[in-house]
């Protein structure tokens, strides 16, 4: 019988990494947030609007995917536009929306 090889990224074990990764996106506000990113990239402004929730929430909601590496964002001018960083949740978010 053949051996199992370690399923691995980085050093890290990629099975505890992406079960981290799925924690962290189970919240159904950071879900609806992921679904509007894998659209298009938003600012802060943009997605409170559309989700009809008060800024200080969508900021907490945000800098939690951005500590764990989710999402990124970049200055356009005066806003700072978020979208989606991590491959793995790209693809978790194109299969959801399948």
């Amino acid at each position: 019988m053949a051996s199992i090889r370690p399923y691995t990224m980085n050093g890290l074990p990629r099975l505890v990494t992406e079960a981290e990764t799925l924690k962290v996106i189970g919240h159904p506000l950071r879900l609806r947030i992921l679904a509007i990113l894998r659209k298009r990239e938003c600012n802060v402004k943009q997605i409170w609007e559309m989700l009809e929730i008060r800024q200080p929430i969508l900021s907490q909601h945000l800098a939690i995917l951005r500590e764990h590496g989710i999402v990124a964002g970049r200055r356009r001018g005066a806003a700072v536009v978020y979208s989606i960083v991590d491959p793995f949740v790209d693809r978790l978010m194109s299969l959801l929306a399948a």
